[in-house]
Formats: structure tokens, sequence, C-alpha cells
């Protein structure tokens, strides 16, 4: 998905920039949303249907592989991407030791994260909450997911 900006972005102050991104990844989840409602309430219960061979079946569709480029990565689990201090999208390594392949590090998992940003919830300061966010590699914004209340 490309989101066209009309704009000249070298006019812009950092904190229009900013927005512009927060813009974007916003859109990006409204439309993972969009996509995923109608598969929620089947992948959890399942869904009647009938097969070729006559037979009625109760399927449970899923999505069984995501096929994402770096910056789709970043915007559908709602992580900083490739500069950030923790950039990978599956889990909490930290930049300076991305070269430790056998390493064990933090998951980003769906609680996990949503765990992050509950917290990030009840900080008083902009800067408290910054802090967080760095800290785990997280833009403060919802993310779709299967697994959570859509």
């Amino acid at each position: 998905m490309q989101i066209i900006d009309t704009s000249d972005p070298s006019s812009r102050s950092s904190a229009e920039t900013e927005e512009f991104a927060h813009f974007k990844r916003d859109i990006y989840q409204k439309v993972l949303k969009t996509v995923f409602k109608s598969l929620k309430h089947r992948s959890h219960n399942g869904d009647t249907n009938r097969c070729s061979d006559g037979i009625s079946r109760i399927l449970y569709p899923g999505i069984l592989i995501e096929s994402q480029d770096a910056e789709e990565a970043a915007y559908f689990c709602g992580c900083r991407a490739a500069r950030a201090t923790h950039p990978c999208p599956k889990c909490l390594v930290s930049h300076s030791e991305l070269h430790k392949i056998l390493g064990n590090f933090k998951l980003r998992t769906p609680n996990n994260m949503r765990a992050v940003l509950e917290k990030v919830a009840g900080m008083k300061t902009k800067g408290e909450k910054q802090r967080i966010l760095v800290e785990h590699g997280l833009h403060n914004i919802p993310v779709c997911s299967l697994h959570s209340q859509i």
C-alpha cells in the first residue's frame, strides 16, 4: 500500500514529518482491521462449509504466511523499523546485537506489546511515554490483531 504525499517533504518541519509518518501507520492499521474483521469470528469459532466431496465441515480460516518488506513489517506490528534501537519486527533484539544470530531475545507477542501500550497509556508526560516506546521499539498506535478485540 503506497500513500501518496502531495506536498513537498523537504518543506516540512520534523514534527510535520513525524505526524505524516504516524498518519501512514494509522491508515495501514485501519486497512488491516477492515480486511481481517470478517475473519476474526470465523478463525476462532469456525465456519461450516460444504466441501467438494459433498460433506459439510467446520473450517477455521487463517493466514499461513505474511509476505512483507521491512517497511510493511514495521507498519504491520507498529514497531520503529530499521534505524530504531530495537529494529526487529519479531523480537526485542537491540540494534547493537543484531549480529548475534543465536541470541535469545524477548519476543514481540501481541500480549507483550499490548502490555507496553497499556503502560504507556498510564504515563503522565509525553517524555515518559516516548522513553518507554523507544525502549520497546514501538509507536503509540493501536495494532490490528486477530488475537485481540477488533
